[in-house]
């Protein structure tokens, strides 16, 4: 059984599944008709939340894969080596300012 939280928010109205944790959420969006008609002849009713859902996380997970190599070029590559200077003069210019206890 799944009830209706109080709760939406930016379109998305979130459900939880009876018995358990974790929610699920519907939301609408807008795809091309065209794209979308082959989306419901290719994919039965019950497998599309989870098609849909396993592109939105390849795609989060592709972004977080990028965003990691990113980080570990500022971190490691010579290029950088200035960034990383100036990165660590702010942390001790800043160490007893207080800021990180707000």
């Amino acid at each position: 059984m799944i009830r209706r939280l109080r709760d939406s928010y930016h379109g998305i109205i979130v459900l939880r599944m009876r018995d358990t944790n974790m929610p699920t959420a519907r939301t609408t969006i807008s795809i091309d008709k065209t794209t979308l008609d082959r989306f419901f002849r290719a994919y039965p009713a019950g497998r599309r939340s989870q098609v849909i859902q396993r592109l939105i996380q390849q795609d989060l997970d592709g972004r977080l894969a990028q965003l990691t190599r990113a980080a570990e070029q500022v971190e490691t590559n010579p290029d950088f080596q200035t960034v990383r200077e100036d990165c660590a003069l702010w942390e001790r210019a800043t160490a007893t300012d207080g800021l990180d206890t707000i």
